[in-house]
């Protein structure tokens, strides 16, 4: 019998929140989720780039990016005691500067360029460029200022003098430049059609940090023989410049559309293939792991968007492990790199957001897991009135007649899918204890740390 448990609105306390279902055997596995992979170097030139406007109008974009806990540090109580599985949920694969342009695109232009389009597609230049932008710390500027520190900061990474970039902004036509951001549709297919010498810059520091996380991972923990496995996530598949450049979007745009990306060997740090080839395995399609507590559905985000083109055969693989896991009273756990409801994350159905919804409830209703853990999203849980939930907080999907949905009562049955966001910053962990009810499983956080409480939209 399930434990009774406090729940509003669909929301519940993670600690202590029980499967309600026994397992046989005792474990510890270990989620990680981290977006802030880096050396912070790529921060130093922004004050003498930007100058008196940097303290008020470009550090808050930039200070949730700038890593203020180690890696090391954040996994200190998992090294010291090692699990028996620890499951990285992807997007490593950044440097500073991806990270930080992202920041400017999102929060400085596109987000507030493509609100304006949707409420006056007929709006005037003057209009659209004196819009006025809220910053995370409260102040406002104009869009047009925003847009004046995106180009600068694009023609920096162009390896441009301070004297040249003065020169090119004062040429630069701003509203010219907001209506053609209005047409690159996420960030990736931003980035894919910006100067090659600043896609040069962008992707320099990202093997330096996938040798840095790959060095903690073979001393901390495989050398202890933790099994690790990596969630390819969308950015570890394909980083904003491995998409082809000149591409337009097609008008209307398709659900889930992307540019099309540059063949593995035109890339010039491919993620999958290092960690791979230095023995860590780093996913791009659904799996089976099989442990002594049950069975890991790990699902990276390639496997989220393709379920829809699996194969019968394979899904009646899955359904029948799970099935299997359930006859001997083990746990299953779906690890994912995407999340299975927009709502809880105040997300509209834009770009790849419909496709990875629709396969994480496709792997739910196929499977009824245990815990659905998943990472993948910047933006923070919220309440319907746009609160941010407090980190301890858990939603319960239910398969019915009608689909996957979130239970919003306190009627818990059995079966219900316990669904664990876990932002980036965060650790979490996965144990089998005793019970009066027999062994059941139990989720705890180690860490959770949001990098940024600002409106910043998911990462393409």
């Amino acid at each position: 019998m399930p434990e009774k448990i406090e729940v509003f609105n669909g929301w519940s306390k993670l600690s202590p929140v029980t499967s309600g279902r026994s397992v046989t055997a005792l474990e510890t596995v270990v989620y990680f989720s981290d977006f802030n992979i880096s050396s912070g170097e790529g921060f130093n030139k922004l004050p003498q780039l930007y100058g008196d406007k940097y303290e008020n109008e470009v550090r808050p974009l930039v200070a949730g990016l700038i890593e203020t806990v180690p890696v090391e540090k954040k996994l200190a109580s998992v090294l010291e005691k090692p699990p028996t599985l620890f499951i990285d949920l992807g997007d490593h694969t950044t440097s500073d500067e991806l990270r930080t342009l992202q920041r400017m695109y999102y929060e400085l232009a596109f987000n507030n360029i493509r609100s304006q389009f949707k409420k006056n597609p007929d709006i005037k230049d003057e209009e659209l460029l004196a819009y006025p932008v809220k910053l995370p710390n409260g102040n406002m500027i104009s869009l047009g200022t925003g847009l004046f520190h995106l180009g600068t900061y694009e023609r920096f990474l162009g390896g441009k003098t301070l004297e040249q970039i003065e020169q090119e902004m004062g040429n630069l036509n701003l509203a010219e430049r907001a209506r053609w951001i209005n047409t690159r549709f996420h960030y990736g297919h931003y980035v894919s059609n910006l100067d090659r010498e600043v896609k040069r810059t962008l992707v320099s520091g990202v093997e330096g940090n996938a040798r840095r996380l790959l060095g903690i991972y073979q001393e901390g923990l495989i050398a202890q023989g933790v099994n690790v496995k990596i969630l390819g996530g969308n950015w570890d598949m394909r980083i904003p410049p491995d998409f082809q450049e000149g591409i337009d979007a097609p008008d209307p745009l398709p659900e889930g559309w992307l540019p099309p990306p540059l063949p593995e060997h035109e890339r010039p740090f491919v993620a999958r293939l290092f960690f791979n080839e230095h023995g860590i395995q780093m996913l791009n399609s659904v799996a089976l792991l099989w442990t002594q507590s049950g069975l890991h559905i790990l699902a990276p985000f390639d496997g989220l968007m393709n379920m829809d083109k699996m194969e019968k055969a394979d899904k009646e693989t899955i359904r029948k492990a799970a099935t299997l896991a359930y006859f001997r009273k083990q746990q299953v756990v779906i690890a994912a790199h995407g999340m299975p409801d927009l709502d809880r994350h105040n997300l509209q159905p834009f770009g790849e957001h419909p496709q990875t919804v629709k396969g994480a409830r496709e792997l739910i209703a196929l499977t009824k897991p245990h815990y659905f853990i998943y990472g993948h999203v910047i933006k923070p849980m919220l309440t319907e009135d746009g609160k941010p939930v407090d980190s301890d907080m858990v939603y319960r999907m239910r398969v019915g007649k009608d689909g996957v949905a979130v239970v919003r009562s306190q009627d818990f049955r059995e079966g219900d899918t316990t669904v664990v966001y876990l932002p980036y910053g965060g650790v979490a962990k996965l144990t089998s204890h005793e019970s009066p009810e027999g062994i059941v499983s139990n989720v705890t956080r180690i860490e959770n740390r949001h990098a940024s409480e600002s409106k910043e939209p998911e990462k393409s």
